[in-house]
């Protein structure tokens, strides 16, 4: 048994796992400078749309991927809808409507909701990259 009377206990958590993140096994190495950039959107973010229009826009991480939970908000009808849980799209969005492309460092999404968007929404993206990092 070893002796634990000269082993140096950490202070604290953040002594003990400092630098270190918990969702990657690329512990040794430095985080990315820049987070998962989750833009190119079109038509822009909150601008009114028709019922019937695509909306497209880009994720990407030269890292990769450990997380891209895509949802859709519906402000004034307290609604979050998963748009694509990183697998598949969600039931409002896989009638063959919506679409992932692989890209460059990432995905293109379109995205048109079954039957049509209620309301304008709001892409509300939970994106990890391989070091943790979530995008802004």
């Amino acid at each position: 048994m070893p002796d634990i009377s000269t082993f140096n206990f950490p202070s604290s958590l953040d002594e003990a796992f400092r630098g270190k993140s918990i969702f990657t096994n690329k512990m040794d190495e430095a985080p990315p400078s820049t987070p998962p950039f989750v833009g190119n959107f079109i038509p822009p973010q909150g601008q009114f749309i028709a019922s019937n229009t695509f909306l497209t826009f880009d994720v990407i991480d030269p890292d990769g991927f450990r997380l891209v939970l895509l949802t859709a908000s519906f402000p004034s009808m307290n609604i979050y809808e998963v748009i694509h849980d990183g697998e598949a799209f969600g039931p409002n969005y896989n009638d063959g409507n919506s679409g992932r492309v692989a890209i460059e460092d990432g995905f293109h999404f379109s995205i048109l909701r079954k039957g049509g968007w209620p309301t304008s929404p709001t892409i509300v993206p939970f994106v990890i990259d391989v070091f943790g990092t979530e995008n802004p």
